[in-house]
């Protein structure tokens, strides 16, 4: 049996994420990470921004750049990632403002 000293030394990597825009996988570092708000009967969830990455639940991960938010929104990448119908606005509006954000920089 091995000794301890003799084991090649594991390296230890960031949990890495697929984006739902780009579908690139990185660090989830890198990414932001949406979670569904509680709804009412009969309403579709909505999509909300967890930048405490601790809501419960499902999470879908995407970049910060309004591309891969556009990306998501276009191809409905929200709702497979969660596996339910939600409503997209929240997304679109986030993708506004970091359009904004971007066009006119404080």
């Amino acid at each position: 049996m091995d000794k301890p000293s003799e084991r090649p030394a594991r390296s230890r990597t960031a949990p890495q994420r697929t984006c739902i825009g780009c579908r690139a996988v990185v660090d989830v570092s890198e990414l932001v990470r949406l979670a569904l708000a509680p709804r009412s009967a009969g309403a579709p969830s909505e999509i909300v921004i967890d930048e405490s990455r601790s809501l419960p639940g499902r999470g879908a991960w995407i970049h910060r750049d309004p591309r891969c938010a556009a990306l998501a929104v276009k191809r409905k990448a929200a709702s497979r990632a969660f596996r339910e119908g939600v409503n997209h606005a929240p997304l679109s509006e986030w993708l506004a403002a970091s359009e904004h954000l971007t066009r006119n920089p404080a």
